[in-house]
Parts: C-alpha cells; sequence; structure tokens
C-alpha cells in the first residue's frame, strides 16, 4: 500500500491574524526601546558617577547611547567584516557593556525585585556580581536585536494585513 502525499497548500494568514501580528510586534518593539532606555540610562549613570559632566547637554546626552546603538547595529559581526569594523565595535561595545554593568551596579544592590515571592537584591559579594553582569549583558546586546526583529515582523506583516 503506497500514500500519496498531499500537495503543500499556502495559506495565507487572514487580515485579523496579520493585524493581531503586527500588534504583538509592535509590544515587542516596545519591550526592545524599554530595554535600550533602561541600558541606556544605566550607561549615562555610569558617566555621570566618573566625574563626566554629561548634564552639560541639555538633554543631547542621549546622542551618546545612540550612537553607541547604531555603531552596533551597524557593525555587528557578519561574514564579510573588515578588522577595523570589529575593532571600533569591540572597543564601542566593550565600553557600553562596562558601563552599563558599572550603571547597573550603583543602583541595583539593596533593591527589592517585586516578583513572585520578592527577591532582595544582596550589597556585596557573587550574588550581586552575577545579576549584574547578567541584566548587563541584555541590556548592553539585547535591545539593539529585539527592536531590529519586531522591525522586520512590521514590515513583513505589513503586506498581509
Amino acid at each position: 500500500m503506497t500514500t500519496k502525499s498531499k500537495p503543500a497548500v499556502s495559506v495565507q494568514p487572514s487580515a485579523v491574524a496579520a493585524f493581531f501580528d503586527i500588534l504583538v510586534a509592535l509590544f515587542v518593539l516596545a519591550v526592545g526601546c524599554g530595554l535600550w532606555y533602561a541600558g541606556a540610562y544605566f550607561t549615562l549613570d555610569a558617566l555621570r558617577t566618573v566625574g563626566i559632566a554629561v548634564k552639560q547637554l541639555d538633554g543631547f546626552e542621549w546622542f551618546i547611547p545612540v550612537g553607541v546603538s547604531l555603531l552596533e547595529l551597524r557593525y555587528w559581526p557578519s561574514v564579510k567584516q573588515t578588522q577595523a569594523k570589529t575593532l571600533a565595535l569591540l572597543m564601542v561595545g566593550g565600553f557600553d557593556l562596562l558601563s552599563t554593568t558599572y550603571g547597573i551596579f550603583l543602583w541595583f544592590p539593596g533593591r527589592t525585585i517585586p516578583l513572585g515571592l520578592g527577591y532582595t537584591i544582596p550589597r556585596a559579594g557573587l550574588a550581586l556580581f552575577v545579576p549584574v553582569v547578567l541584566f548587563s549583558f541584555i541590556l548592553t546586546f539585547g535591545p539593539e536585536r529585539i527592536i531590529q526583529w519586531a522591525g522586520k515582523e512590521i514590515k513583513r506583516m505589513w503586506g498581509t494585513a
């Protein structure tokens, strides 16, 4: 006995399904923007703490994290990447990671995270270091990827709505 396979049917999502997919992508985009803002805030806070007068820039200090993010997006490693671009990404990405880590380290100790039963971040030790480094990596390299994915998803789905 032989079985015949049915031809693949291309199913186009309905306009309603595409609309909800776009809403979900917009929500993910908003989450990415919120994570970017948090990382930028910690970077600027670290710069203020070490004595760089970013407040004197009257709002233009936000161009610092914007520029860092643009460089990270443009020079993210790819197959055909020059050594100069890779070096620029490593230097700026390293600065971003270290300044975000320091900003979180200044803010995080002793805070209570009200999720589940609540968790109070210790003031010192490995129990402080591990969450700080974890959040730093997430806030340094995650938001740009999330925003980029959500934008591509919205663009892709826009034609089917």
